[in-house]
């Protein structure tokens, strides 16, 4: 039919990302998917501009939330880039849901594009359930990611604090602050390094004072670690591998830690085969 796509995309609880992009792209092929549900009852939704209008929303919402979890994985993602990420989406919803209300599609471009080329104008009715909704995902983020501990803001900075105000210090600990903050040589480390790296090497000289934050930094704050575990074992143990002990490879490969193979190599005895004359 001189579509740009051959096909729908199907939706499994395993990939979870095609959640998002098969309403993308059933909203792309609308217009050939109506010609084939002609004859059927399926058609009225396709020519329904409201209903249209909300599936071009989540096609859009999903897209975000995609970006938005791709975004939380990683090997070096820690809890503060968890939070600043959860925060800004809580107040994005709910400067959309205002932005909605007075007819600002901005945020959601499917949508806004297909009203501009249907030259149609969302109805109250939809503009309030999608403000409601945007909202309500807003409460739902909040309730199981919490706002940030603000006595938690040195971990992630510690030359840019107000030690005095710091409430969860002992003396000691704010006097080993103290001599980390007003040392140069720690400074351009840390500006070197990663946090989780940083508060590694402070624990050298002041284990007291890291032990907080590497206990804050050092727990998974994502499933990516498991998800890339799982993800690495699918891919070995295959059915034409079906029998194999993948123990010892599996931790190989999902290290971070890279083999000096020449070194392991010239470690291995060498058997010398005599040559028949």
């Amino acid at each position: 039919m001189g579509s740009d796509h051959v096909q729908l995309i199907l939706h499994t609880e395993i990939r979870w990302l095609s959640r998002g992009k098969i309403l993308q792209r059933f909203f792309e092929l609308r217009d050939e998917i109506r010609v084939i549900f002609l004859e059927t009852r399926f058609v009225g939704l396709l020519t329904d501009i409201s209903w249209l209008s909300r599936i071009a929303y989540l096609a859009d919402v999903f897209e975000y939330l995609n970006t938005l979890n791709l975004s939380l994985q990683g090997i070096y993602i820690d809890v503060f880039h968890v939070e600043d990420k959860i925060e800004a989406t809580i107040k994005k919803f709910e400067i959309w849901a205002i932005r909605v209300e007075k007819n600002s599609f901005s945020n959601f471009p499917t949508l806004q594009s297909f009203l501009e080329s249907s030259r149609e104008c969302l109805s109250q009715e939809v503009k309030s359930e999608i403000s409601e909704h945007l909202l309500s995902m807003a409460k739902i983020l909040r309730k199981y990611f919490h706002q940030p501990d603000p006595n938690n803001t040195w971990i992630r900075n510690p030359f840019h604090c107000d030690i005095e105000k710091i409430e969860n210090l002992s003396e000691q600990e704010q006097d080993e602050l103290i001599d980390l903050v007003t040392n140069g040589e720690m400074k351009n480390i840390f500006d070197d390094k990663k946090l989780i790296d940083f508060w590694l090497i402070v624990q050298n000289d002041q284990k007291q004072l890291a032990e907080k934050p590497l206990r804050h930094l050092i727990p998974f704050c994502t499933t990516y670690r498991c998800e890339q575990a799982f993800s690495t074992y699918c891919y070995m143990k295959n059915k034409y591998r079906n029998k194999l002990n993948i123990d010892a490879d599996l931790r190989v490969k999902i290290s971070s830690m890279q083999p000096d193979l020449d070194e392991i190599m010239n470690k291995k005895e060498r058997f010398h085969l005599s040559h028949k004359v």
